[in-house]
């Protein structure tokens, strides 16, 4: 996925939630499940993608995310979370 596809992606989903995360981090594999459970059982209808920093570089860079993990959250194409 390029970076202008992810762009087109959270601006066309109402609710959109990005996990930027490698393989070699720890905390990112302890925390993903249960983030993914949240949004799957709590907000049914957002989307939830899983971005690899390592494997694609240009993603996360396009959004500014230079620690891992980084969950951002969209509205409407809108950031409104970061953490």
């Amino acid at each position: 996925m390029t970076p202008e596809e992810l762009k087109q992606r959270v601006a066309s989903t109402p609710g959109i939630v990005l996990y930027f995360k490698n393989d070699k981090c720890a905390p990112c594999m302890a925390l993903r499940p249960k983030v993914e459970e949240l949004i799957q059982s709590q907000f049914a209808n957002m989307e939830f993608l899983t971005v690899d920093t390592v494997k694609e570089p240009s993603l996360s860079s396009a959004y500014n995310v230079f620690a891992n993990p980084t969950i951002l959250v969209f509205f409407e194409g809108r950031e409104y979370i970061r953490k």
